[in-house]
């Protein structure tokens, strides 16, 4: 890490490669000047204290899944909130931290795909279904995310005065007006799940 990089004490940051990543809290009081990123258990909030890890060396509990090398990159965490509600254009819109982000998003969708075994332990790196966030019992079985997102057309003549139906995640959805609809899906894969 170099050094002016802005990060300081008690910032809880990413460090990921192209296999690996973690979230740990900085613990040394100058990250910026010294270009250094320390990690240890330290008293802040929430801490370091790894109870998933306890025996990596030295008995440190505080340990990361693995040595990060040059390529790995480091990024501030931030929390990120979407929703749905009218735009500025009189459009449902997609906001982003309650910001209008882009117009003509009408519905937005999220499953989680759920790892397990018969016994209901983590399985094989395949998700078994994808459910909504609250039917996973256990987040840390999840290793996919899948997304729905539904655009719309400002026009509302345009289906020559047939219904469009479209699919959102197995379930048929008859339109109510004469908007041209498409359905964008993509799913992702969790770091450190497969």
């Amino acid at each position: 890490m170099s050094a002016g990089n802005g990060l300081e004490q008690d910032d809880i940051v990413f460090v990921a490669d192209c296999s690996a990543a973690d979230i740990f809290q900085i613990t040394n009081a100058n990250p910026d000047g010294a270009g250094v990123l320390v990690h240890n258990t330290g008293s802040g909030d929430p801490g370091n204290y790894n109870v998933t890890n306890p025996g990596c060396p030295g008995a440190n509990a505080h340990c990361l899944s693995k040595i990060y090398g040059a390529d790995a990159s480091v990024y501030r965490t931030q929390a990120i909130s979407y929703a749905i509600a009218m735009g500025s254009e009189g459009q449902p819109a997609l906001f982003r931290n309650g910001l209008e982000f882009l117009d003509g998003i009408e519905n937005f969708q999220i499953l989680y795909g759920v790892d397990i075994d018969p016994v209901g332990t983590a399985g094989f790196g395949i998700a078994n279904f994808y459910v909504p966030a609250d039917q996973v019992a256990d987040m840390e079985q999840v290793i996919s995310i899948r997304f729905a997102i539904v655009t719309r057309s400002y026009d509302d003549n345009l289906t020559g005065g047939i219904l469009q139906n479209y699919n959102i995640f197995g379930t048929n959805i008859a339109a109510a007006d004469n908007r041209l609809r498409q359905v964008y899906t993509a799913t992702v894969a969790v770091r450190n799940r497969l």
